[in-house]
């Protein structure tokens, strides 16, 4: 009883749920920025695709819109002309043919019409597709709309084959280009959603002519008008203040960008958009391959040099181009919507030149898979697109804060004692990032039977009281999104009169068969079997990440020893769940890892 209390006293910053512990991470505010040189060296592979989908339809220059399932192993492109629906592929590992597993589907080309009132628009398409929470979203517009004419972007249902629309969001749909990408769910209750569409630019050159831009959204309003949208990042065309259109000097919002999606990076405080930027002189005009033509008049404008842009064809110009990941501080995106901040004072904190990079780049679309840490950009292959270049992955994934690797232990740990209270400082090391501290402490050297990796938070500090009398023998862990660090220094403290230390026990076997179940009120039940061989286990440890393997959601919750636990109110999002058997001697390896999607 003694050693049961003194965990409770100690380890007071434990929760009682499952949801509490997904709701009380440390503020995201305060993860690190990710460095620019984690984009300059991202490893670079690809894949095919048939163009054929199986069923009649076709994906050659298709492309125009790309998303991922939530479970990382799917790929969704659009298909012919991005007006005949959606297909659903399966993503190779380590390269090869991505097989096509589910046919063209979704808006074809009389729906996707709909999303502006001239019928002789310029080329109506899909722009985006997103998985989010069991909900599909579909994205359209219109690849030249100057004026702002596009009355609808968003579709929204169950699945593929029963989406309703198009419905116009609160931004103007006019400016959507909408790609999109979930918010990790550190971010969601700071940016005011569980999504982000590209929205606030207009389109001139079919994609983000004027830069990169961002606005928040929640898939499941998608289901009827003036659904509510706020825009977070971007230069809207009525905002001249932000427009650089015209100016030679400058790359950002000069008329000649192409969209290419955008993610924010897992472990980080880092919104990451890949664009192509030109990297020569902005020029309004007509292209020509003589560059001793370039800014001579001709007709209504002048001649603008580009070995890319078709001969005669009008508009901004600002040949070579260079594929980029332009980095954005996700705080700034938080002052945005807390009013502090308008959405075009944004900038960049990096611009960062992507690996593969060509003077005549063209990209049409891209998409981050957060199960693999992969980015997937399809270029414009002229005879179709056909090629999916991957960025990251194959053991050095794109969302660890720029280091994959375990965070290291956190350093000089210290302990001071004042009557019954227990004061722990300590200093965390500068590389992988760390996203949690958490506390082991035992009545013996190395031991756990108190207290097995309670959360701490980030702050350095951490004081217990009314700690009973005892010996014990404290140590600390750090948790990143590459897993658990070696423990610290450990260090002894003496309370009160010292109590007899029991003999070390060993480690239990793993349990196993760990499976789950969810309510429609959103409780999860969580069961598993225990070992009947091996040390006896006195309690269990749950682990939970966002992606397979990881413990950043919930990175160790002591558990009473049994074969079921539940927790009520979890927040919607996929988790993958695993336990381990715990006691004095340590934990056990970890169990089988369960993918739980809670609606």
């Amino acid at each position: 009883m003694r050693q049961y209390r003194s965990a409770v006293l100690l380890a007071s910053a434990l929760v009682a749920s499952f949801a509490s512990v997904v709701n009380a991470q440390p503020d995201p505010r305060t993860l690190p920025l990710l460095p620019p040189s984690v984009f300059s060296s991202l490893g670079q592979s690809t894949f095919t695709f048939d163009w054929s989908d199986g069923a009649g339809g076709n994906l050659s220059y298709g492309g125009g819109a790309i998303g991922v399932s939530e479970d990382g192993n799917f790929l969704y492109i659009s298909c012919v002309q991005d007006n005949a629906g959606i297909a659903k592929l399966e993503i190779p590992r380590g390269g090869g043919m991505a097989r096509v597993v589910a046919p063209c589907t979704g808006p074809n080309a009389a729906e996707i019409a709909k999303i502006h009132p001239d019928p002789s628009a310029f080329r109506p398409m899909l722009g985006g597709v997103l998985e989010l929470n069991g909900r599909m979203t579909v994205t359209g517009y219109i690849s030249y709309d100057a004026n702002g004419g596009t009355t609808a972007s968003h579709w929204g249902g169950p699945t593929l084959a029963s989406l309703s629309g198009p419905f116009r969001g609160t931004v103007a749909p006019g400016m959507v280009k909408s790609q999109m990408a979930p918010i990790p769910q550190e971010w969601r209750a700071l940016l005011g959603g569980p999504a982000l569409s590209s929205a606030g630019y207009t389109s001139i050159i079919s994609r983000a002519s004027y830069g990169a831009s961002v606005s928040v959204f929640d898939p499941a309003a998608v289901t009827g008008n003036n659904f509510p949208m706020t825009m977070l990042l971007g230069c809207p065309h009525s905002v001249v203040s932000c427009i650089t259109y015209g100016t030679p000097t400058s790359n950002d919002y000069n008329g000649s960008e192409l969209s290419g999606g955008f993610f924010i990076v897992p472990g980080t405080r880092t919104l990451a958009v890949i664009e192509r930027e030109s990297s020569g002189p902005t020029c309004y005009g007509y292209a020509t391959r003589n560059a001793a033509q370039h800014g001579q008049p001709y007709l209504d404008a002048v001649y603008c040099y580009s070995l890319s842009d078709p001969i005669d064809t009008k508009g901004p110009k600002g040949y070579p181009y260079r594929l980029v990941a332009k980095l954005y501080d996700l705080n700034e995106l938080v002052a945005v919507k807390q009013g502090l901040k308008k959405p075009w004072d944004i900038r960049q904190y990096a611009t960062v030149d992507m690996p593969g990079s060509a003077p005549n780049e063209y990209i049409t679309s891209g998409a981050y898979n957060p199960v693999r840490g992969e980015f997937y950009l399809l270029r414009f292959a002229g005879a179709g697109v056909s090629t999916v270049d991957v960025y990251g992955g194959n053991g050095a994934p794109i969302g660890t804060g720029g280091n994959s690797t375990v965070p290291s232990a956190p350093q000089n740990l210290r302990v001071a004692v004042s009557g019954s209270t227990l004061s722990l400082s300590w200093q965390t090391t500068v590389g992988a990032p760390v996203t949690n501290v958490l506390v082991e402490a035992g009545t013996a050297p190395g031991r756990v039977d108190l207290v097995n990796g309670a959360a701490l938070g980030m702050g350095g500090a951490y004081v217990a009281t009314n700690v009973p009398n005892g010996q014990y023998y404290v140590r600390l862990r750090a948790v990143g999104p590459g897993g658990v660090s070696a423990p610290s220094n450990e260090v002894s403290a003496v309370v009160g009169a010292v109590v007899a230390l029991a003999p070390p026990v060993g480690v239990p076997d793993a349990p196993f068969n760990l499976r789950a179940s969810v309510s429609a009120a959103r409780t999860v039940t969580l069961e598993w079997w225990t070992s009947d061989h091996g040390p006896a286990a006195n309690a269990i440890v749950l682990e939970a990440g966002s992606r397979s393997g990881a413990a950043d959601l919930v990175p160790g919750l002591a558990l009473p020893f049994g074969e079921q636990a539940a927790f009520a109110g979890v927040p919607p999002g996929i988790y993958y769940v695993r336990v381990r058997a715990s006691n004095g001697g340590g934990r056990s390896a970890a169990s089988n890892e369960f993918r739980l999607v809670v609606p």
